[in-house]
C-alpha cells in the first residue's frame, strides 16, 4: 500500500468511526455499506485523500443555492472522478452539491437519486409545475440508469453489477410508485416505448436481488389505477407476450387478487384451445402461454381457484384421444393441460421434451419431471442427527406438515440484508451492540429451521464468510432439506455451496454430540421456527447452549399481541365458510383441492361485505369489518401467504401455533 492509498484508508476509517456515533443500527448498516461502495470507487478511479478533503470542505461550508464543481486534477477520467465525487457528496445527503456533479458526470442513476431526495422534501411546498418537471427528469433518468445497468451486463463483476441493478430498480419502483398515476406510462410513450416492451426487459432481473422491484413497477403497469388504460384485460391467455410470460415463470408477481384473477381467465382460455382447437399441433406461442400458466400455477401449489363454470380437470379422460396427428398427440396436449390443474401423474412425453427451444417448457418439465428425481437423490445423501430407525423417524405433526408442502416457496432472486456483504463481525455488533470482538477469523453458523433454503441463501449473500467458515442448514424434514439442498445447488456459487452442511433433525433434540454442532456457533439464525415447536422454550435453551463465547442468537417469533390481535377473530370469522367448518376437523393437512375452494369461498364472501358501508366508528369485533379488513389486506397484496397452498396452510392450518409469551418457561 502506497502513501496516497493510505491516505484514503485514513480518510475512511475516521468516516466510519465518525458515522457510527451519528447513526442507529438500520441507518448505520446501510450507510456503512454505502461507504464501503464509495471507497472501493474512489480507489479505482484515482479520487485521493486531497480531493475528498477539499470536497469535506464544500460541505462544511454549503448553503442551500450554492452551486459547487470540484477542480478535477488528476489522470483519472474525468467522468468517473465526478461520479465518484457525487457518491461521496451523496453518502452524506448533501444532495444539491451531488447532484451538480451527476449532472456534469452525466450520471443518470446518481441524478434520479438527488432528485428523488429532492421531490419527498418538496411535495408538500413546491408548485405543481415545478413537481411535475422534476418527477418527468427524476423518472427519465432513473429509466436511463436502469437501461444503462441492463447494457452492461453482469459478467465482469456479478455481484457489483446486481447491487447496482438492485440500486437503480429500486429507485424506478419508488419514484413510479410516488409520482402522479400514469406518469411512468406518459414517459414510455414519450421515450417511443410501452409498458409491455418495459416490463419484457426487466426480465433479466428476476434472478437478482431487484426481482421485487420488478414484480411492483409489473404489476402498476399491467394493472394500472381504474381510470387509466388497463392491458391487463386486453391480453389473451393463448398468446401471451414473453415479458408476461417471464413473470408468469420466473416471479411472485401475479401473486395479487387482480393479478391472480387474469391467470385464471387465461388458464380456462388456454385449456379451451388445448382441448377443443384444430387437429393441427398447437402454435409455439399456445405452448410457451400454456407452459408459463402451469410453471405459475405449479409454484402456488395449485391453489388458484377455477373460473365459474370451469370443471376440476381428471387426468384419465380420453375424450380427446385421436384429435391429433401423431407427430403432436392427444396426450402431449393432455401433459401440458393436467400440468395446469396438478403435477401431472406421468413423465412429459418425448415430444415436448424435444421442443428445447421453448424456455417456458423445459422450466416446466424440470419443476415437474426433474426436479422430484433430482430430490430423491438428494436425500440419500443427507445427515442425520441421530440416524432415524427404519420404519421412520418419530411421529412428529411439524416434521409431517412441512413433509407434504415446501415452505417459503421462492424462486431464485436472493435479497440482502445490506447493500453490500459484510464481515460477520460487523453483522454481529449491528445484530446485538453489546458486541464487542473485533474479528471472526474463522465462524460458524447455524440456520436453525432452514425450510427451503432461502435464509441460508440470505445469509451467504449477506456475510464474508473466509478460511475454514461454514453453515450447517439443519431442518425437521427430511424432503424439505432435500429440495433446499437441490435449490441452492442451482442458487449458490460452487464457493458458496461448498461452505453449507445439511442436518435432518429437531431443534429439541439439539446437543453436542453431533459432529457438526460439536464446535458451536458464532451465530445462530432462527426465524419464524421456535413458536412451531411443541416446546418453544426447550428449543430456546438448546440453541442458547450450541453458542460460542461471545455468540450470538438471531430470533424472530410470533407477537402474542400482535396474534391475539387477528387470529381469533379471522378464525372465527372462517367458521361461517362450509368448507372451512369441514377442513377444521380432524388433524389432516387439507388437499390442494379443498385450498381452492377455501380460497374461492374467502374471496367471495369478503368481496360481498366490503360492499356494505362501515360505520365511522368500527367495533373490531363486527363480523363484517372483518371479512372487509381481509379483503382490504389482499387489494395490499400485504399478504403474500394466501396466494400459495404452502403460504395458505402456514397461516392457517399449521398444526402447532405458539407466540413469543411460549418462550418463556413456566416455573411451578
Amino acid at each position: 500500500m502506497d502513501d496516497e492509498e493510505r491516505q484514503l484508508a485514513a480518510h475512511f476509517t475516521e468516516l466510519e468511526a465518525h458515522l457510527a456515533s451519528q447513526l442507529s443500527y438500520g441507518d448505520l448498516d446501510l450507510t456503512l455499506a454505502e461507504l464501503r461502495d464509495v471507497q472501493h470507487r474512489c480507489q479505482a478511479v484515482g479520487l485521493g485523500a486531497p480531493i475528498l478533503e477539499a470536497l469535506d470542505d464544500a460541505i462544511a461550508g454549503e448553503s442551500d443555492d450554492l452551486s459547487f464543481s470540484i477542480d478535477i486534477s488528476s489522470d483519472g477520467d474525468q467522468t468517473d472522478i465526478l461520479s465518484c465525487a457525487g457518491d461521496y457528496l451523496a453518502l452524506f445527503r448533501h444532495y444539491a452539491l451531488a447532484e451538480t456533479q451527476y449532472r456534469a458526470a452525466k450520471d443518470e442513476f446518481g441524478l434520479a437519486r438527488c432528485l428523488a431526495e429532492r421531490l419527498a422534501r418538496e411535495r408538500r411546498s413546491s408548485a405543481s409545475e415545478e413537481l411535475d418537471r422534476m418527477e418527468v427528469e427524476a423518472l427519465d433518468a432513473a429509466l436511463g440508469a436502469v437501461h444503462r445497468v441492463q447494457v452492461t451486463g453482469g459478467s465482469a463483476n456479478e455481484r457489483s453489477w446486481e447491487r447496482r441493478a438492485c440500486q437503480a430498480l429500486h429507485l424506478l419502483d419508488d419514484l413510479s410508485a410516488s409520482s402522479r398515476p400514469g406518469r411512468l406510462e406518459e414517459r414510455l410513450e414519450d421515450l417511443k416505448s410501452a409498458p409491455l416492451q418495459l416490463i419484457e426487459s426487466l426480465g433479466c432481473f428476476l434472478r437478482c436481488p431487484g426481482a421485487g422491484a420488478v414484480e411492483n413497477l409489473s404489476r402498476r403497469l399491467l394493472l394500472p389505477a381504474p381510470w387509466l388504460a388497463q392491458p391487463l384485460s386486453t391480453l389473451h391467455g393463448i398468446q401471451l407476450p414473453p415479458g408476461v410470460r417471464t413473470l408468469l415463470v420466473d416471479s411472485r408477481a401475479f401473486c395479487q387478487p387482480g393479478m391472480e384473477i387474469a391467470v385464471r381467465r387465461w388458464r380456462h382460455e388456454l385449456r379451451r384451445a388445448l382441448e377443443e382447437g384444430p387437429t393441427c399441433p398447437p402454435s409455439r406461442d399456445l405452448l410457451a402461454s400454456a407452459a408459463a400458466i402451469a410453471c405459475h400455477c405449479h409454484f402456488t401449489g395449485y391453489c388458484i381457484p377455477l373460473q365459474e363454470n370451469e370443471e376440476e380437470y381428471e387426468e384419465g379422460d380420453e375424450e380427446n384421444e385421436g384429435k391429433m396427428p401423431s407427430a403432436f398427440s392427444a396426450f402431449d396436449v393432455k401433459w401440458i393441460v393436467s400440468a395446469m390443474y396438478e403435477v401431472p401423474c406421468q413423465a412429459a412425453p418425448p415430444q415436448l421434451e424435444a421442443m428445447g427451444s421453448i424456455p417456458e417448457l423445459v422450466e416446466l418439465i424440470c419443476r415437474t419431471c426433474k426436479h422430484p428425481k433430482e430430490e430423491e437423490e438428494f436425500m440419500k445423501t443427507l445427515d442425520y442427527l441421530s440416524q432415524p430407525a427404519k420404519p421412520g423417524l418419530p411421529c412428529s405433526p411439524c416434521r409431517d406438515f412441512y413433509d407434504s408442502t415446501l415452505y417459503p416457496p421462492w424462486h431464485y432472486a436472493v435479497e440482502s440484508v445490506g447493500v453490500v456483504p459484510v464481515p460477520l463481525h460487523v453483522r454481529l455488533q449491528h445484530i446485538s451492540p453489546l458486541w464487542t470482538p473485533q474479528e471472526v477469523p474463522s465462524c460458524r453458523i447455524l440456520v436453525a429451521g432452514c425450510g427451503s433454503g432461502h435464509q441460508v441463501a440470505v445469509e451467504l449473500r449477506s456475510t464474508v464468510l473466509e478460511g475454514a467458515s461454514e453453515l450447517i442448514a439443519l431442518d425437521v424434514s427430511a424432503r424439505t432439506m432435500a429440495a433446499a439442498k437441490r435449490k441452492l445447488r442451482a442458487v449458490l456459487t460452487d464457493r458458496e455451496f461448498a461452505r453449507v452442511k445439511f442436518l435432518v433433525g429437531d431443534i429439541q433434540h439439539l446437543t453436542r454430540g453431533h459432529a457438526f454442532v460439536r464446535d458451536g456457533f458464532n451465530l445462530i439464525v432462527c426465524c419464524g421456527v421456535l413458536h412451531h415447536l411443541a416446546d418453544p422454550a426447550l428449543g430456546l435453551e438448546r440453541l442458547a447452549a450450541l453458542l460460542v463465547p461471545d455468540g450470538v442468537l438471531q430470533l424472530a417469533t410470533y407477537s402474542t399481541i400482535s396474534f391475539k390481535t387477528w387470529q381469533p377473530r379471522v378464525q372465527a370469522w372462517l367458521q361461517k365458510l362450509p368448507t372451512f367448518r369441514s377442513m377444521s376437523q380432524g388433524s389432516r393437512t387439507p388437499s390442494r383441492q379443498e385450498v381452492r375452494a377455501l380460497r374461492q369461498e374467502i374471496l367471495t364472501a369478503s368481496k360481498e361485505e366490503a360492499l356494505h358501508s362501515l360505520p365511522t366508528a368500527i367495533s373490531v369485533a363486527h363480523d363484517s369489518w372483518v371479512g372487509s379488513r381481509i379483503v382490504q389486506e389482499l387489494e395490499r397484496a400485504a399478504c403474500k401467504e394466501f396466494f400459495t397452498y404452502a403460504g395458505f396452510l402456514d397461516l392457517l392450518f399449521h398444526p402447532l401455533e405458539r407466540t413469543a409469551k411460549d418462550l418463556i418457561p413456566h416455573h411451578p
